[in-house]
């Protein structure tokens, strides 16, 4: 695979690995989900500051478990908000309470209220991926915000943490000047580290 792939490629990419994705049965994908907690635990347990996280959709990998277990043990949660196409995510705070809830023009809920931050006052950024590589290149849904988002962020902060099922891993996928690399990809089997380049 070349770096130069045209977005029509991208687009059969997204499909591919959501396929993928969707042909993992239920059992599976409870029994992965809750290694990729321990493992997600054991990676963040002992980091300070707000932390964001997202609400899963569709077969995406669900962080709400180890976000529970990282709230109790005192972790400050925060959750992407968007506020208009083209624009970079905010965070805020996790809430219990159903009225602070609404659902974005992408159908996720996101949190309505409550302060917000950029990702660059986040610790460590949770992000959901269609696909991902070695490298740290992630595939995403397609809408940018989260590159946009981390476009502002050249340090080590926050920490770009990727969720996945080991069937969603790539040999190699095409990274984009624009792409946002990822620190760290947790799956069931394994905690890859991968280089910022």
């Amino acid at each position: 695979m070349t770096a130069a792939v045209a977005d029509p490629d991208l687009a059969a990419l997204r499909r591919h690995f959501r396929q993928r994705r969707l042909a993992l049965s239920a059992e599976q994908r409870a029994a992965a989900a809750s290694a990729v907690v321990e493992r997600l635990e054991a990676l963040l347990a002992a980091l300070a500051g707000p932390i964001g996280s997202y609400m899963a959709t569709g077969s995406e990998i669900d962080p709400a478990p180890w976000m529970r277990r990282a709230r109790a043990r005192g972790a400050e949660l925060w959750l992407p908000v968007v506020q208009t196409a083209g624009a970079a995510l905010v965070f805020r705070p996790w809430s219990d309470d159903p009225d602070h809830w609404q659902r974005n023009t992408h159908g996720i809920a996101e949190p309505r209220l409550g302060p917000s931050l950029p990702a660059a006052a986040l610790s460590a950024l949770v992000i959901p991926l269609l696909a991902f590589d070695v490298h740290g290149t992630r595939l995403g849904a397609g809408g940018g915000y989260y590159d946009r988002s981390l476009a502002d962020c050249p340090g080590p902060r926050p920490l770009r943490v990727g969720l996945a099922f080991d069937c969603q891993r790539a040999e190699q996928l095409p990274r984009r000047p624009w792409d946002a690399p990822l620190d760290h990809i947790v799956t069931e089997t394994e905690s890859l580290t991968c280089p910022r380049s």
